[in-house]
């Protein structure tokens, strides 16, 4: 499948079969002379053992000699694929396996091959496979994902299919919203991602111009002077108020909605009931009547159970619940209201199916599967020794005593609870 890595460049990832067959064809090209050496020698060694023993110190030697020529000719093949797999880690972000398998190593964070890198990801490999004896190998299977296996995530790696690398170039925009590569094409895996946006500095600016008016024209009225003003909604209901004018005299104010008026009073001692800024001739808003508010009716209590002549007395259905709290030592508090069964995997006894589990972890495995029962009772705590292997023992004042197994035992306040690796104080 073909991904973007990292929104960086796109990439079609190598499988785990293309890995392990680029491997085999490594060691195919670096080791098999070393082998094709080995079975030379050995037929020549079997058909030194067939000749006669007038010919065989000749054959022997004759044999010895071209098997030392062919060992050397056999390690300089070695050394000089040696380089060459080196060079094409070096320089090309791959093996001579890789390169026939046709995959290639990149960098996850520019797609691009690090050689440096690739490097000490083999001399990693080849230092792991030797002291493993090759078992490390299973793990790279186990964990390869997306062209990925461990080490390579560790080293910030990804194996990739040869030639699939497209980069992706951000400075050059793409039709269709996608983002363009180096070659020029577009990236599908791309789209959805940021637009470019061509600005038109001619268009800015002349949007930010403020348009003024001429310099010939003159201002002579206001175009919003001839407007007529919007009629008010009438309120339906509200309270009527008074509005103390300067003069002292007092008068209805307009209804809420309405549009307010002056209230100055002129030279002449006239009261102003409207606004100077209406139009001639129109009249000042009436003030709508107040409407009565509706009166709030009380909603009688339900009655009680004396009212209906009831007199029998609720019974209490959990006669064990109360306020009493114990602290684990890893300081949580619990709130004791019913019976808590504690231990490393708890279930409720036979005696006490109500009981509640709660798990404990014991590092030290001295706290038993099903331990201890701890309850309410009047007030207080009890705890009962469900019959625990390493028992249940109570500190109080620096003294320690172990209590006797499925025997209920009040507990005082400040009472240490030691249940194995654990312990509960009240």
């Amino acid at each position: 499948m073909t991904v973007a890595v990292q929104r960086r460049f796109t990439a079609q990832f190598a499988e785990v079969g293309n890995r392990v067959l680029a491997t085999i064809y490594t060691a195919l090209i670096l080791v098999g002379p070393m082998l094709l050496y080995y079975a030379i020698t050995m037929f020549l060694v079997l058909l030194a053992s067939r000749a006669n023993s007038y010919e065989s110190a000749d054959a022997i030697y004759g044999m010895l000699s071209a098997a030392v020529v062919f060992f050397w000719v056999v390690l300089i093949c070695d050394l000089v694929f040696a380089v060459m797999n080196l060079v094409f880690v070096l320089s090309k972000g791959t093996t001579l396996g890789g390169r026939l398998a046709k995959i290639e190593y990149v960098d996850v964070m520019t797609g691009q091959f690090n050689g440096g890198k690739l490097f000490l990801k083999f001399l990693l490999e080849a230092l792991l496979s030797s002291v493993t004896l090759d078992i490390v190998k299973i793990s790279y299977v186990v964990s390869h994902r997306n062209g990925q296996h461990w080490l390579d995530r560790s080293l910030g790696m990804v194996c990739v299919r040869k030639g699939s690398v497209r980069l992706a170039d951000l400075s050059t925009p793409a039709s269709n919203g996608q983002i363009g590569d180096s070659s020029g094409s577009t990236a599908p895996e791309a789209q959805g991602g940021v637009q470019p946006v061509t600005l038109d500095p001619a268009a800015m600016s002349a949007s930010a111009q403020v348009p003024q008016p001429a310099a010939s024209s003159e201002i002579t009225a206001s175009p919003w002077r001839d407007a007529k003003p919007q009629t008010p909604a009438q309120p339906t209901s509200g309270i009527a108020e008074s509005n103390t004018l300067l003069s002292g005299q007092a008068t209805d104010a307009p209804a809420v909605g309405a549009t307010p008026f002056s209230s100055a009073t002129p030279d002449d001692g006239r009261i102003v009931t409207s606004s100077p800024f209406a139009p001639a001739g129109q009249s000042p808003i009436p003030t709508a009547p107040a409407s009565n508010a509706a009166p709030v009716v009380p909603v009688a209590p339900p009655p009680s159970s004396q009212d209906l002549g009831s007199d029998e007395t609720v019974v209490d259905l959990d006669p064990l619940v109360s306020s009493v709290s114990a602290v684990l030592d890893d300081g949580e508090v619990l709130a004791v209201e019913h019976a808590i069964v504690f231990g490393r995997n708890p279930t409720a006894p036979a005696e006490y199916p109500e009981a509640t589990p709660r798990r404990l972890v014991d590092e030290s495995m001295k706290l038993s599967k099903t331990h201890a029962l701890l309850l309410p009772r009047d007030g207080g705590l009890a705890v009962i020794d469900l019959g625990s292997r390493n028992g249940v023992f109570l500190e109080r004042d620096g003294v320690r005593s172990r209590l006797a197994p499925n025997v209920e035992t009040a507990l005082d306040t400040g009472t240490t609870i030691h249940l194995g690796g654990r312990h509960i104080k009240v």
